[in-house]
């Protein structure tokens, strides 16, 4: 069963026209919605549509990614993995290569094990993009890493150790 979500009525249109087969036999459901408020959501409506074990896919807009990755690391049933086609330089930081932890790669490794899978040439989409964009998956998530203090409480600090990226992070959490 896959469960699209598509902000676009338009392409929701094409999509139920080119698929209708896969509609009707109920393989496939198509929503016309914003997928930046499914944590809106009922637990029950999410349970309904998704199920318990659930797989995301989807090729995300940059401007959005590191909410899509927020909102479902932390509802409360999280999917089995993510994989997320978006700007290379997004997915590069994501898995923080070269050792440069950042605010999105701590974000996403307490949750899981995130993994570069591959670039994809913009010359593959139509229209041509200004970007190359980049596999990326997690795996294993779960809440394991928040066993001991909270999540809330692990963001706020983190959050804070972020922000002015050019202070030590004794100095970034003192100005807080």
């Amino acid at each position: 069963k896959v469960v699209a979500i598509e902000k676009d009525e338009y392409l929701v249109e094409v999509l139920q026209n080119t698929f209708q087969d896969e509609v009707a036999s109920g393989q496939l459901v198509l929503l016309a919605e914003d997928i930046l408020t499914l944590s809106d959501w009922s637990e029950e409506k999410r349970t309904t549509l998704f199920g318990q074990n659930y797989k995301v896919v989807a090729n995300i807009p940059y401007y959005i990614s590191g909410a899509l990755f927020e909102l479902f690391l932390s509802l409360p049933t999280q999917p089995k993995s993510i994989t997320f086609l978006v700007q290379k330089e997004v997915a590069l930081r994501a898995v923080a290569r070269e050792g440069k932890e950042s605010l999105l790669s701590l974000s996403i490794k307490c949750y899981g094990t995130p993994k570069y899978v591959r670039p994809v040439k913009r010359t593959l989409f139509r229209p041509i993009p200004k970007v190359d964009s980049g596999i990326i998956t997690i795996t294993n998530i779960s809440r394991d890493f928040f066993r001991d203090f909270s999540e809330k409480d692990f963001f706020t600090t983190i959050k804070k150790g972020f922000a002015h990226p050019r202070k030590l992070v004794k100095n970034n959490l003192e100005l807080a």
